[in-house]
C-alpha cells in the first residue's frame, strides 16, 4: 500500500486520498485473488481484478448514500 499511495502522492493526489486509494486497491486485489484462486479453471487474472474493483466502487459509492430502512 506504501508503494501504491506514493505513486498517487507523485501524481498529485493528497495524502488521506492516496492512503485511501491504496487501500482500496489492496483490498481489490485480495477480493479478486480469492475469487479467482475459486474458480480453478485457469481464466486469467484481469476479469477478476475488474470485477472486483468496480464491486468496490459500487459499494464505496453506496456509502456515500445509505439507504434508509423502514
Amino acid at each position: 500500500t506504501q508503494s501504491v499511495a506514493a505513486v498517487l502522492r507523485e501524481r498529485g493526489t493528497d495524502e488521506l486520498t492516496a492512503r485511501l486509494g491504496a487501500e482500496l486497491v489492496l483490498l481489490a486485489f485480495s477480493v479478486a485473488f480469492e475469487g479467482w484462486m475459486k474458480s480453478g479453471d485457469g481464466e486469467p487474472f484481469a476479469p477478476f481484478a475488474e470485477a472486483a474493483l468496480d464491486d468496490l466502487r459500487v459499494r464505496a459509492a453506496g456509502l456515500a448514500r445509505p439507504s434508509v430502512s423502514a
